[in-house]
């Protein structure tokens, strides 16, 4: 594992509605929401968190970058064979402007 990388397992509700649907039991007690997108590495540095998400239902990847100090926000579409890159160097596949 790289310095600075954790792999986490807290579900994150983050990402399109269809993705972030939740499913709730109810027998004598309600059961807590499950999230169906999975927070599946993290790193941070001194202005960036970097996160790499898995959307369950729809199998969907992506990376979010968010700088700190300033609150924005980058999400990254990635998929199966490229996450790993993505997450490590997310500025590298930024989508050129037209």
């Amino acid at each position: 594992m790289t310095a600075g990388v954790r792999v986490a397992g807290n579900p994150q509700r983050i990402g399109r509605p269809d993705d972030v649907q939740t499913a709730t039991r109810r027998n004598h007690c309600s059961m807590p929401r499950i999230s169906h997108v999975v927070d599946l590495a993290d790193r941070h540095s001194d202005d960036l968190d970097v996160v790499l998400f898995w959307a369950r239902r729809s199998g969907r990847l992506w990376v979010s970058v968010t700088h700190r100090r300033s609150g924005r926000t980058a999400r990254i579409n990635a998929t199966a064979a490229n996450a790993l890159d993505v997450f490590h160097h997310p500025f590298a596949h930024v989508p050129k402007a037209a």
